[in-house]
């Protein structure tokens, strides 16, 4: 191993973060549901340092970060020609977390249930807060310097804070998404000069340099686009979870430490069913670019997995007017044959009325996906209009919104003339 002769520098970084969104990271176990999360012996939630390792390393490689630079740092396997890794990340634990569990249901293209398709998993509730270490071990002979590290480093924070780096499962739909708070502990040590008291003091007790603050003018290019729309509620809003408590409602709006919220997977399935009748009955496209548009959304088929290029976050509502909130509503059950009342058949829901929230969506691949843009772009004007509506009870005005989209902005409208050519078989794109 002569390609690590002598130690130059050991360099460690200590950072503070939490979950921007909710997480949901399988341990391998289904006893409590049908996917359960990770945790340790004590029940305490976490993400491994290997899954981290490696959602950074794809980061830095799709965003260009030079080969041989990797390579030194994250290691590799060819044999002789073999390299230990240079940087060393550790778990995160989580504190104060409140774990909860979610329901979900398959949908199929034309937003019916698939039969047998419910499934239920665990999540740690937004806000829950740890630490992440991060070392490095530079050797003699290696290319990569301490200014290198740092520079690294500052890719990943800002990777990690702009929400590019997600974690865990359905991370596409707006998952695991973390932020690193704004200051971090960092110590380094240089081998030519080091004291060995002060290294020791530095293991036993973690001895710091003083804070330092991130940096917040990171450049990061990546070849997506992000679509950000405000929305506000005209009426109320109805994404279920149920109760067994005797005095809750039977059910009632989704929540997520203690507000409500619209979940990713909720926006993706009415926009991405919208987009696909819009493509196929509005613009009459062929069966090739529909199948084309459900393979850039991603699909889980028996025999292969695609994962989605269109990313939906997580959005929470915020009251819009001092009336906004919960309104609890009781009702009675119809008769679907003849939309009769069922007798004796009441049951009590909770819906949020009166907010406002923002959807973002982001589009990776742009380059080449700038006619999905332009669909979506469409999709979002029937949102906006209230034509398009998220959510259950639908039938009776629940999840419609008012926005505003500019179909007419000069980028909105590329993408739009990109669709367009798509229609017309030019291969012209965005």
């Amino acid at each position: 191993m002569n390609d690590r002769t002598k130690i130059k520098h050991r360099i460690f970084y200590r950072f503070s973060v939490s979950l921007a969104s909710p997480l949901s990271i399988a341990g391998g176990s289904n006893s409590k549901t049908d996917h359960d999360i990770l945790i340790t012996e004590d029940g305490t939630p976490f993400i491994t340092g290997s899954s981290i390792t490696g959602a950074v390393y794809n980061f830095l490689d799709t965003i260009g970060t030079e080969q041989q630079l990797l390579k030194t740092i994250f290691g590799m396997s060819q044999g002789e020609n073999s390299r230990m890794s240079r940087i060393y990340i550790s778990d995160i634990l989580f504190e104060n977390a409140k774990v909860s569990v979610r329901d979900g249901i398959r949908l199929d293209a034309n937003k019916t249930t698939v039969k047998n398709a419910k499934y239920d998993y665990q999540i740690v509730e937004t806000g829950a807060s740890g630490k992440l270490f991060i070392e490095f071990v530079l050797y003699d002979n290696d290319s990569v310097t301490a200014e290198n590290v740092e520079e690294l480093m500052s890719k990943i924070v800002a990777g990690i804070n702009s929400g590019i780096v997600r974690f865990g499962y359905k991370k596409q739909r707006g998952m695991g998404v973390l932020k690193i708070a704004d200051q971090y502990d960092f110590k380094r040590f240089d081998y030519d000069n080091i004291n060995a008291e002060d290294y020791l003091r530095f293991l036993d007790n973690g001895d710091y340099d003083p804070p330092c603050t991130i940096k917040k003018d990171v450049s990061i290019h990546t070849d997506s686009f992000l679509l950000i729309l405000k929305l506000k509620q005209k009426g109320g809003i109805s994404i279920r979870t149920y109760s067994a408590e005797p005095d809750a409602p039977d059910f009632a709006h989704i929540t997520s430490g203690d507000k409500p919220i619209i979940p990713g997977s909720s926006w993706n399935g009415a926009i991405r069913t919208r987009a696909i009748d819009i493509l196929g009955n509005s613009l009459q496209a062929d069966e090739s670019i529909i199948s084309e548009l459900k393979a850039i959304w991603g699909e889980i088929g028996e025999k292969e997995f695609r994962l989605s290029q269109i990313e939906v976050s997580e959005s929470i509502i915020e009251p819009s007017n001092p009336d906004a909130g919960f309104v609890n509503i009781t009702r009675n059950k119809i008769n679907r044959f003849d939309q009769s009342t069922v007798d004796r058949a009441l049951y009590s829901e909770s819906s949020y009325f009166g907010g406002e929230t923002k959807l973002e969506i982001t589009i990776k691949n742009i380059s080449q996906n700038g006619w999905v843009a332009g669909l979506i772009l469409l999709t979002l004007a029937d949102l906006s209009n209230g034509i398009l509506a998220v959510g259950g009870q639908t039938a009776v005005g629940r999840g419609i919104f008012s926005g505003e989209i500019d179909l007419s902005d000069p980028k909105n409208a590329d993408y739009i003339s990109a669709l367009y050519n798509k229609l017309k078989g030019e291969k012209e794109y965005v």
